[in-house]
């Protein structure tokens, strides 16, 4: 029985010598919170080829457009995020838009009768009523890695002014008269993209870039910078 039990220590010990390693902890962090600063830059698509010439676009080349008076700032977002939480940033304005639709009606008065009788026009009456923004809207949840780097899980989310687009009501149709009742409705644009990157802290980085919408000759870029902060 001794014997058994010296036997299954030293095994025990020996896989625990062999197969065990250390594992070096991530330090904590120098600061508890990043500030991370967002500039979008409005650049000719010509002028972008010309500076990337298929490579990858850099801040270097953005700044050298900046400097020749090629490229505008169209917006600049700054937000504070504590590591492990997220932050959102809004450049947004709300746009008001009906939901639903009544039909007016009038009175038609006959000897001793009073008889409610929907109105013989297309016209409707807005009843109800939504918001959406529009704009630019930004998540951001900064992870603290080794060697000073900072992981950032971004969400970015750009909607565009809506189009209005009328169609004919159905159920008001029915209400109104033989001719179909005509509602407008907005149709909301939105360009939405996830990332995941590693950052160097005070190093700025080219997170995006795309073409404006409805046009393609030029082109939005979005430059990123994450600074410590206590």
């Amino acid at each position: 029985m001794t014997r058994y039990i010296t036997l299954l220590t030293t095994l025990v010990l020996g896989v625990g010598f062999c197969g065990c390693r250390t594992i070096k902890p991530v330090p904590p962090p120098p600061a508890q919170s990043v500030r991370i600063d967002v500039q979008t830059i409005l650049v000719d698509t010509s002028d972008v080829g010309e500076i990337s010439k298929g490579q990858i676009l850099t801040v270097g080349g953005i700044e050298s457009l900046r400097k020749a008076g090629k490229a505008t700032l169209m917006t600049s977002e700054t937000l504070t995020a504590r590591f492990g939480q997220e932050s959102v940033v809004k450049g947004v304005t709300e746009y008001i838009y009906p939901t639903e639709f009544t039909a007016p009606t009038t009175e038609e008065k006959k000897p001793n009768v009073t008889v409610n009788v929907a109105v013989q026009e297309t016209t409707v009456i807005p009843s109800s009523f939504a918001t959406r923004e529009v704009g630019n809207i930004l998540t951001v949840t900064p992870v603290y890695q080794d060697r000073g780097r900072v992981c950032l899980q971004i969400r970015r989310q750009t909607v565009l002014p809506p189009m209005w687009v009328s169609y004919p009501d159905n159920e008001l149709k029915a209400k109104i008269s033989t001719n179909p009742a005509t509602c407008s409705q907005p149709v909301f644009r939105v360009a939405a993209t996830e990332a995941e990157i590693v950052v160097l802290p005070r190093h700025p980085i080219v997170l995006s870039a795309h073409p404006q919408p409805n046009t393609e000759h030029h082109t939005i870029v979005t430059v990123l910078m994450v600074t410590p902060v206590d």
